[in-house]
């Protein structure tokens, strides 16, 4: 492609790759040349979530909770999270 995406950045940004610019005749600043807004979730108040999103969110934390102290385990994530969440969005996640 003729772009890069920064994800280690603190605000993620696309940046051109080696050699590319603008097309001619463009004339926009090289930073923050372009904003893209995105909405992102279910709502503004919950009440069109998904049961099985609000039932998985409830499962992570109280498992989160009952697993404090276990760093070898931090990372892992319930199995049955995973099927609640595929079960409203059909992804692997």
């Amino acid at each position: 492609p003729n772009f890069f995406v920064d994800t280690d950045s603190e605000c993620g940004r696309l940046g051109f790759a080696h050699g590319q610019g603008w097309p001619t005749g463009v004339e926009l600043r090289p930073m923050n040349a372009v904003k893209i807004q995105f909405t992102a979730g279910l709502g503004d108040d919950g009440t069109t979530t998904p049961s099985a999103v609000k039932d998985a969110i409830m499962l992570y934390c109280a498992w989160r909770n009952q697993n404090r102290a276990a760093e070898k385990e931090k990372d892992q994530i319930p199995l049955q999270v995973y099927s609640l969440v595929r079960s409203v969005w059909g992804v692997r996640v």
